[in-house]
């Protein structure tokens, strides 16, 4: 972090916890004139003395390397927790779902051939798909507005995408009770190769999230990544259905990871 940035922040910080410049110095041991001329920008500290002024007002020097979350705005910041909260708790809701859902999946699979798809109620079919539906935008779109708040590009088109597709398949899903073509061997061959190939796109975008948290983003995105050839292959839908449920568990994990991020950064803009 650059000055004058950085000057306005330890400033931020130090009022935030009640203390005038000589208490600061107090408790970190460097002189007032120092001080004074950091937060005015006057001058650039070295990284040891950044770091004793930081463990003096007890900040994690560590949150400045990850993402630059703390030139947010409090006001902006708040909006994006907001956001990433609601995010996390429709993607509790998509799967908790999907313990319904995917049983009815494999059925309209074996419908094809064991024709069972038809004893399954159509109105609780297509009720179970709006919920579906409704949560996967909203679980989604915390994703896109974590690429879009924080300029990680390739994550915000890979969430729009998939924000897109796993919107209209659910829609597809409940006109093809009664569109017998769209209830065919090709068409779920499609669903599952497209659905995959987002999927797999997605997981490099999950990756660009290691910034907020590296080893839960690491692992999410190769645990999609996996998922996402399963469905590629579309002889192993069926289980990848399974590990879909892995999947958005490990997703889930990763939003509330940049909530607690975004609760631990300080911010330069004050409360608005």
């Amino acid at each position: 972090m650059k000055q004058p940035d950085l000057g306005k922040m330890i400033s931020k910080l130090r009022n935030e916890k009640g203390l005038t410049q000589e208490e600061l110095v107090e408790k970190c041991n460097i002189s007032v004139r120092t001080i004074q001329r950091i937060e005015n920008g006057e001058v650039s500290p070295r990284t040891y003395t950044i770091k004793t002024i930081l463990a003096a007002l007890e900040v994690d020097f560590n949150l400045l390397n990850d993402v630059d979350t703390f030139s947010l705005p409090d006001k902006v910041s708040k909006q994006v927790k907001k956001v990433i909260l609601v995010s996390g708790i429709a993607g509790i809701l998509y799967f908790l779902l999907g313990f319904i859902e995917v049983p009815l999946e494999i059925a309209r699979m074996d419908s094809l051939i064991f024709s069972s798809f038809e004893d399954i109620n159509n109105f609780q079919y297509s009720l179970l798909k709006t919920f579906v539906c409704v949560s996967c935008l909203l679980f989604f779109y915390g994703f896109y507005f974590i690429g879009k708040s924080f300029e990680l590009n390739f994550l915000k088109i890979c969430a729009l995408i998939n924000l897109i597709l796993f919107s209209i398949l659910p829609i597809i899903d409940v006109i093809a009770i009664e569109v017998e073509f769209l209830n065919s061997n090709y068409i779920l061959v499609s669903e599952s190769v497209l659905a995959g190939s987002v999927m797999l796109i997605f997981s490099i975008g999950i990756w660009q999230m290691n910034k907020f948290s590296p080893t839960t983003a690491k692992i999410t995105a190769i645990v999609t990544a996996m998922n996402a050839i399963l469905f590629i292959s579309v002889f192993f839908a069926i289980p990848a259905l399974f590990l879909l449920t892995i999947t958005e568990i490990f997703q889930i994990v990763l939003l509330f990871k940049v909530y607690n991020h975004l609760n631990k950064v300080p911010h330069l803009a004050p409360s608005l």
